[in-house]
């Protein structure tokens, strides 16, 4: 058998175990697997084997993709002292959030502080705001 029609019959399984959306609070068929957390947080989206599966309907299994892209760039951008992500993954992740949820680049860059605390290397310091480059 191979990866596919086996993945294919584990989800059928899971979803006859599990037959309702935990998401919309058990009230609506689940017809689709969320895997928290979202596969965007993963360069590649290669998570880990041993991901958590919760049963979900399609609203909400779909409906979140524009605020896991936003988390996973603001998890992902500190991260980035700590892991070697390619730039080329950070630049994906960029235009989906400025294609997406232009409203989040205001949110990092507006405000009254000049200063944003952000953590890196395990230590919270501050760092000027910076212009977003729409070039990008």
């Amino acid at each position: 058998m191979g990866e596919a029609r086996r993945k294919l019959l584990s989800n059928k399984k899971f979803l006859s175990q599990h037959s309702l959306c935990c998401l919309c609070g058990g009230t609506v068929p689940a017809t689709t697997i969320e895997q928290p957390p979202p596969k965007v947080f993963f360069v590649n989206k290669e998570g880990p084997a041993a991901t958590h599966r919760v049963p979900a309907c399609e609203r909400c299994n779909s409906g979140s993709s524009n605020r896991d892209q936003v988390a996973a760039l603001f998890a992902l951008t500190q991260a980035t002292v700590h892991r070697g992500i390619p730039d080329s993954y950070m630049n994906k992740l960029i235009l989906g959030v400025r294609n997406n949820a232009p409203s989040a680049f205001a949110a990092l860059i507006g405000g009254a502080s000049t200063d944003v605390p952000l953590r890196v290397a395990g230590q919270i310091d501050l760092y000027s705001r910076v212009e977003v480059d729409n070039s990008i």
